[in-house]
């Protein structure tokens, strides 16, 4: 077992490194050319359920 407050510290860094990927998940989303783009009913149809 830990101290709540190092749990809360270790909890608040997953937090932000959980933050930051998507961050950088948004920045690389943003420089795709439209011409990349798939449909929602083209990942649909490319979905496997």
């Amino acid at each position: 077992m830990i101290p709540i407050d190092e749990y809360e510290r270790l909890k608040s860094l997953d937090d932000l490194q959980e933050r930051k990927e998507i961050y950088e998940t948004l920045q690389t989303r943003k420089n795709t050319p439209i011409e990349d783009y798939v449909s929602y009913e083209d990942a649909l149809k490319q979905a496997v359920f």
